[in-house]
């Protein structure tokens, strides 16, 4: 079989899938992407770039569409040019909606079936959560509905799609609900496994808590209000009155938190002073390399993950893996994860106190920290193992009722 697949970065959730098409099936891969100079073994990649960036003087409502429109228009000439010309036809096209490539992939391969993968539908019912500390107006909702129209091309285009979860799958136009199937793109369990009693160690002199008795740790995906920052902060305070326990924050977002606010402090130290953090017993790790991710949750004695309602980060999968006790957000699509009490602790994410309170609950009770953390990596090897996700994606892609459907 021939795939093509098709992201503008290139995840590595998807290199993992490539490597396993590679070593478990005879397939000719081809992966379409805008990251230059990637090379992946057994798979020929084939890069795009963008002929300009978005206009500057262009109208706000539809930058991000322009923005989608070079990305597809330039996949599709590379494409053209370096596949299509040279005989490759594929036999399903596998690619990753919102972001522009998938866009005109029918219009050069008509017939072939298109499977998309969604991330996210956005609505205007809730514009405080995507313009935080600014007055909603009509201009901002309007914005908001014309940014979902690169979305509804690639819904309408697709044969199948799949999104991560089913709260996801719910913010959907229902008229499409038949063609979106829930499903993850899975956890590497082998990357990401228990390591009971590490310590933690990083290389480069990046940070050593070796000496911590108790470890709380929190990753910061993107923008800093989804993911409960503050609160979790504030709830740090609380809980740094042990003397043994040492905060740690990582990932993308801690960049995000070096902005300039009016006073001349930075976002972060605004919020470590606010909060009377001690500085001694916290630190930042901005974004890391995966086995580095994998080492900060394998030391982890209580991990924290807050968002509010909207798409599920990989680092709750990927912390449940490790084995670690987990204090979570009571909001979707958490709870699709987490039961509380079962396999982890839920908390209200608007209130530090109650974070801070399922915090000490595990810190003050190993053998319950201990049932938790094993009952959280029993869910991700029975539902979201690479090794079981894998085969069922791949099996979409040999459904013959996909292949019935197809259009132009």
């Amino acid at each position: 079989m021939r795939i093509l697949l098709i992201h503008p970065a290139c995840t590595v959730q998807l290199a993992d899938f490539c490597d396993f098409l590679r070593k478990t099936y005879l397939h000719e891969i081809v992966l379409l992407t805008g990251r230059q100079g990637l090379q992946l073994p057994g798979v020929r990649v084939v890069t795009y770039r963008p002929s300009r960036q978005p206009s500057p003087q262009g109208h706000p409502y539809v930058t991000p569409a322009e923005d989608a429109v070079l990305q597809g228009q330039a996949a599709y000439r590379a494409a053209a040019g370096e596949l299509k010309s040279q005989g490759f036809i594929p036999d399903v096209i596998y690619g990753y909606a919102g972001w522009g490539p998938t866009l005109y992939m029918k219009d050069l391969f008509p017939g072939i079936p298109l499977i998309c993968n969604f991330e996210w539908f956005t609505h205007t019912d809730n514009l405080a959560f995507f313009f935080p500390g600014q007055d909603p107006t009509i201009d901002k909702a309007c914005r908001i509905r014309t940014q979902n129209a690169r979305i509804v091309i690639d819904l309408y285009s697709c044969d199948l799609g799949i999104t991560p979860t089913y709260y996801q799958k719910s913010k959907f136009p229902p008229e499409y609900a038949e063609k979106i199937k829930v499903l993850h793109d899975g956890v590497n369990t082998q990357l990401y496994r228990p390591k009971r009693g590490y310590k933690l160690v990083l290389p480069e002199g990046k940070l050593d808590c070796s000496q911590v008795a108790e470890l709380v740790t929190y990753v910061v995906n993107g923008q800093e209000h989804y993911s409960g920052y503050r609160q979790f902060m504030e709830a740090a305070s609380i809980i740094q009155r042990r003397p043994k326990c040492h905060i740690l924050v990582c990932g993308a977002g801690v960049r995000n938190l070096e902005r300039k606010m009016a006073d001349g402090k930075t976002y972060k130290q605004h919020i470590i002073d606010s909060c009377s953090l001690d500085i001694n017993r916290i630190h930042f790790l901005d974004d890391l390399p995966a086995p580095w991710y994998s080492q900060i949750f394998q030391a982890s004695t209580v991990h924290v993950y807050l968002t509010e309602p909207f798409f599920l980060s990989f680092s709750l999968l990927e912390a449940m893996s490790c084995g670690c006790a987990l204090v979570a957000s009571n909001t979707p699509p958490v709870k699709e994860m987490l039961l509380d009490g079962v396999n982890g602790l839920l908390a209200d994410m608007q209130s530090p106190q109650d974070i801070a309170n399922k915090i000490e609950e595990l810190l003050d009770h190993p053998g319950r920290r201990e049932v938790l953390a094993v009952r959280a990596r029993e869910c991700i090897l029975e539902r979201y193992d690479t090794a079981r996700v894998f085969p069922e994606k791949l099996k979409l892609f040999t459904d013959s009722q996909i292949f019935k459907k197809t259009g132009p």
